[in-house]
Order: structure tokens, then sequence, then C-alpha cells
């Protein structure tokens, strides 16, 4: 995972990097999804995007996405920015 950058994502050790795909068994990979007027701007997490994907996150543990209303979580401010900032040199 070359200029893969380490990232911590709500307690779960990782990493976070730009790719067009990725493929990596016995890990999960998530995907972090832009805005639609804001492709600079990261805010979401997904199992899964096919449009708008800003980056991924790679990780050893599953990240509970499912809540009773949709199966993404929300980025918050302090998120987005963590990650326009860990990603900004890549």
């Amino acid at each position: 995972m070359k200029n893969w950058k380490p990232f911590n994502f709500r307690g779960i050790p990782g990493y976070v990097g730009v790719a067009k795909s990725i493929s990596l068994p016995r890990k999960y990979v998530y995907f972090f999804r832009h805005g639609e007027t804001d492709w600079t701007e990261p805010v979401t997490i997904e199992s899964r995007v096919v449009f708008n994907r800003w980056g991924f996150f790679v990780t050893n543990k599953k990240i509970p996405l499912i809540t009773a209303t949709r199966d993404y979580l929300v980025l918050t401010r302090k998120e987005r920015k963590q990650l326009r900032t860990r990603l900004g040199d890549l």
C-alpha cells in the first residue's frame, strides 16, 4: 500500500489512501464518499461507493456502519479535517 497513511477512525486503527480500485484479502475495506458539490470534502464512510469516491480506509477490524436508519456513517467536522490533512500530501 504505497503512499498510504496510518489513520485511526473512531478508535479503529488502519490506513487511508487514494486508489482507482482496491482488493485486499483478509482486510476490511471502506470507502469515503465526497459530497455532490465539493469533491475535496469527505462526508461519509461506507462499505461500497460507486460514485463520488473520495478515498479508502483499510483495517483489520469491522466498523459497525448499520444504524436504524442508514448503512453508512456521517463523518464529523473533526474527522473530515483530519482526513483532508492526512491525505493532503498524496
